[in-house]
């Protein structure tokens, strides 16, 4: 008889839309339930790049903790939860990391 294991690739996403840019992040289902998979991390890129099927995304930011539910505003303006400091903060910035290297 095989055992029987939990799904291992159940993901979930949070995503936000402008004219311009569509950012998103994921985390699987068991990392919501106290699973440690590394943190998430908010990716954007171009509408237009998504559109036309293109994986041109980049980094939000460069922070070391987790980074969720991703809202953009105007231009390059976004906003998101972060959990770098131990605490879960409201963190905004008007432009995108793009790399961290």
């Amino acid at each position: 008889m095989k055992s029987l294991t939990y799904p291992k690739s159940l993901y979930v996403a949070q995503f936000s839309v402008s004219d311009e840019y569509f950012a998103y992040s994921t985390y699987d289902f068991w990392g919501a339930l106290g699973s440690w998979n590394g943190p998430t991390k908010v990716k954007v890129s171009t509408t237009a790049d998504v559109l036309a099927g293109r994986n041109n995304f980049s980094l939000a930011s460069c922070s070391s903790g987790s980074q969720l539910a991703p809202s953009l505003g105007d231009g390059q303006r976004i906003v998101w939860l972060d959990t770098t400091a131990a605490a879960t903060d409201v963190v905004t910035r008007g432009t995108f990391a793009g790399t961290c290297e």
